[in-house]
């Protein structure tokens, strides 16, 4: 791999009140040193000459290029730029543009992607701890960057906005893959609901008070990842709202309602439901709404995935007459409402699952990949299908 060398010339600019070799040597050290530099080049030269940003540059980069940069010097420097004016920070931002590749670079080799990274089964491991640890201080320097620029001239913004696209980029990146692992462990739990008989449960199954075992699962593992990794990841306060968004209550929320989506589709596709069935089903509703809420994101403002899952709860219970005026049926998505139907229509008549000879995997991989238009399209062929049996045999 080849090494990046910085290479600077100091001689090219006008000598100032104090020697530049002592200066290398204060950068060198701690962050705080490298910060009186910058106080001194602001006090006592930037207002006389600006010519002299080009030492403060050149001192700047030689900081980057210090592994400490996202540590000692990073944080420290960045407080001292939010209260410089905006010709030093429009001088400086040429700079930043050119050097921020290398820098991240250099950064972005002590990521961990080993699969120690992503695993979800265990306690948090050391790998995940340093890559929640470097997003959450990448995250933060996004936001002392983004403010510092809010008030220079466009021109600024313009320059480093680049720069901060690869600082929240990198950030995403360090945690994405966990919250996508996790995500496919919940939807597998939730398939599951394919395997018990909602056709035949007994009503004594009912009043046991109990989940079924597969949101009994699907509990078990939110509350694991609440405590094992989100714990790390979310506001310290346990407080997650929309207002105070970060990259990872932003992907918890995505999680929350791909959860709350995924079951709804489900459930729909379950074939038959008995009266057992649906207070059983009733039930694992209730238990997801409260796991969800309590460990991932407050379900209420979830929006249109959580007025999904309350309208599907008592569409269930309706009589097929009744639902087709039933106001219910604006919070749920057209192909829920179809499919549902088919748990109440005679057993020739095929769903688009049986029809296609697809499994609940592989009809739901297909139904992220359509929109509701292409999903009729297939239900309405299994009509068609039945519509000509009947004609068939004259009923």
């Amino acid at each position: 791999m080849q090494e990046f060398v910085m290479s600077v010339d100091v001689n090219v600019h006008p000598p100032i009140e104090f020697e530049q070799d002592d200066m290398s040597n204060v950068v060198m050290q701690t962050g705080m040193e490298f910060v009186t530099i910058v106080q001194i080049f602001h006090d006592k030269v930037l207002m006389k000459d600006s010519l002299a940003i080009g030492p403060l540059r050149t001192f700047y980069v030689v900081g980057c290029g210090l592994q400490h940069f996202f540590g000692t010097v990073g944080i420290p420097f960045l407080r001292v730029v939010n209260n410089l004016p905006s010709k030093m920070g429009i001088q400086i931002a040429p700079y930043v543009r050119e050097k921020s590749p290398m820098v991240f670079f250099n950064f972005a080799i002590s990521i961990s992607t080993s699969p120690e990274a992503r695993q979800i089964a265990g306690p948090t491991t050391p790998s995940q701890i340093k890559n929640f640890t470097l997003s959450q201080h990448l995250q933060e320097i996004h936001g002392r960057v983004t403010s510092m620029i809010t008030g220079l001239p466009s021109i600024a913004s313009d320059i480093l906005s680049p720069a901060l696209g690869t600082i929240y980029g990198v950030a995403c990146d360090l945690v994405t893959p966990l919250f996508q692992t996790m995500l496919d462990h919940l939807e597998s739990c939730i398939l599951q609901i394919h395997d018990p008989n909602f056709g035949t449960l007994s009503m004594d199954a009912t009043m046991d008070n109990n989940a079924s075992p597969y949101m009994e699962e699907l509990q078990e593992s939110i509350l694991h990842f609440w405590i094992e990794f989100l714990s790390w990841l979310l506001p310290s306060s346990g407080a997650i709202s929309v207002e105070a968004e970060t990259i990872c209550t932003r992907l918890v929320r995505s999680m929350a309602s791909r959860v709350l989506i995924f079951f709804i589709r489900h459930a729909s596709l379950v074939r038959p439901l008995s009266e057992s069935g649906k207070l059983r089903m009733a039930r694992d509703m209730a238990e997801l709404e409260l796991v969800v809420g309590q460990h991932l994101f407050p379900v209420e403002q979830l929006g249109a995935p959580y007025r999904a899952l309350r309208a599907f709860w008592p569409v269930i219970f309706l009589e097929t007459s009744q639902m087709g005026e039933s106001p219910l049926l604006q919070d749920l998505p057209p192909s829920v409402i179809l499919h549902h139907l088919y748990s109440r229509g005679p057993k020739d008549l095929q769903s688009p699952l049986q029809r296609n000879k697809l499994t609940p995997v592989q009809y739901s991989l297909w139904m992220d990949s359509q929109g509701e238009d292409q999903i009729w399209k297939g239900i309405k062929s299994t009509l068609d299908d039945y519509a000509a049996k009947v004609r068939a045999r004259g009923d």
